[in-house]
């Protein structure tokens, strides 16, 4: 189950005793469930200033199923507005 996110360059700091996985765990709330749309997984990025979210099971089941990184999400949004955009236009 779900219970944060390590980051890579604080698993090797070796200027900082660690004693448990627990105390260098980030992003413990900020989830994205597959069910959110784009809009509102692009919204929980800008709340947690994060590159990268988990992706859980659903709100309840903290399962990971995947990982989505906000460059990807901003990807496909604009590629969707353009799709859109271009399926408004007249021809």
């Amino acid at each position: 189950l779900y219970a944060g996110m390590a980051y890579v360059k604080e698993l090797h700091d070796g200027t900082r005793e660690v004693g448990s996985l627990d105390e260098i765990l980030h992003l413990r709330d900020d989830i994205l469930t597959p069910e959110m749309n784009v809009k509102d997984a692009l919204a929980v990025f800008e709340r947690a200033e994060a590159d990268a979210l988990a992706v859980v099971a659903g709100a309840n089941d903290r399962r990971v199923v995947g990982l989505l990184t906000e460059q990807h999400a901003l990807r496909r949004y604009s590629e969707e507005l353009d799709r859109t955009s271009r399926d408004l236009a007249p021809t």
